[in-house]
């Protein structure tokens, strides 16, 4: 996944199931320039990736790979903490156990019918995105439903900052 984020909090990518939340990758702001990715297993932080800036003219390229025994998820150089193996291990049998059932996969959000307490995120995610799930780039104009306000196939431009030392940020209220 290549993301270039252009506000704050959102989710990335999201499993539900029986409207519950099993997996769910999101941005999470830190302070006013930077954030994190977390990554939850049923609402619970299980790996958090330190250190991204918001707003940054180039892609991040994040990676996020989950088997029934591990979770890994890298971007550039930037610093990964995981949660304590035991509880990591049960929380990846119970993901897995749920991945036997028809799940549903969400990019960008998670579905209105969700209830809110069902995942600690809950914004919709609002930058640029390029989604390669097994090897296979996903093309948002196939998808089975896609809301109104995701255009395909554009990213809006990042000017880069004023360089005059008394100009406002470009990115801070």
């Amino acid at each position: 996944m290549n993301i270039r984020p252009s506000s704050s909090t959102g989710v990335l990518f999201a499993l539900v199931y029986n409207n519950t939340v099993p997996l769910s990758l999101s941005v999470v702001t830190q302070g006013e320039d930077e954030a994190n990715l977390q990554v939850f297993l049923d609402g619970v932080v299980v790996a958090t990736l330190e250190s991204l800036i918001l707003c940054y003219p180039d892609r991040l390229k994040v990676e996020l790979s989950v088997t029934p025994t591990e979770i890994l998820i890298s971007a550039n150089s930037s610093t990964v903490h995981y949660m304590q193996s035991d509880a990591l291990q049960e929380a990846l049998d119970r993901l897995n156990t749920t991945m036997q059932n028809p799940i549903s996969t969400y990019i960008g959000g998670i579905p209105s019918e969700v209830p809110l307490p069902a995942t600690p995120v809950t914004a919709f995610y609002h930058g640029c995105m390029d989604v390669t799930i097994n090897g296979q780039q996903l093309d948002f104009d196939e998808a089975l439903s896609k809301h109104n306000s995701i255009k395909s196939h554009s990213c809006p431009p990042v000017s880069p900052p004023d360089t005059h030392p008394d100009a406002p940020h470009p990115h801070r209220k």
